[in-house]
């Protein structure tokens, strides 16, 4: 299993496969290593997720938000590129309330080859779109339970 993300705009690109590693480079740099945060606490955490609307449509914005209210910083990068910033440490829970598989196909291996952790919002291990989570391991639990209650 192989994965690669390239965004050419920003001059990087992330790529992984089964067993070796995660790793990075800039346009004309040398490939580093990746590795998830070591957050443990979701006050601690950085989270990133794509359109709200996706969760209006799911009717799970009530739920994302209870995930987002008790995150240290939210931000929106939104579809690959904030699952790759999961992998390298950067941010620590990006959450797709709904994505395509060309969406998540390559990052499912890039985020847990960098020691972190990848479903969708059901828990499921999949790539095939509908919807995302990823995070540095430690927070992913939590964070599914926030995203899944009812209220």
């Amino acid at each position: 299993v192989v994965g690669v993300a390239s965004a050419p705009a920003l001059g990087r690109r992330w790529w992984a496969s089964a067993g070796e590693g995660a790793w990075t480079a800039a346009t004309g740099a040398s490939p580093r290593r990746m590795a998830v945060s070591g957050v443990t606490q979701l006050d601690q955490a950085y989270l990133s997720t794509t359109d709200l609307a996706t969760f209006l449509d799911q009717a799970t914005i009530e739920n994302y938000l209870a995930l987002a209210r008790r995150c240290r910083v939210t931000r929106a990068f939104g579809d690959f590129w904030q699952h790759c910033l999961v992998a390298d440490g950067q941010i620590d829970i990006a959450v797709d309330g709904e994505a395509n598989a060309w969406d998540l196909a390559a990052v499912e291996v890039i985020v847990t080859e960098a020691g972190g952790r990848f479903t969708d919002l059901e828990g499921k291990i999949t790539h095939d779109g509908g919807s995302g989570l990823s995070s540095n391991g430690h927070l992913h639990d939590i964070a599914l339970a926030l995203l899944s209650s009812i209220d």
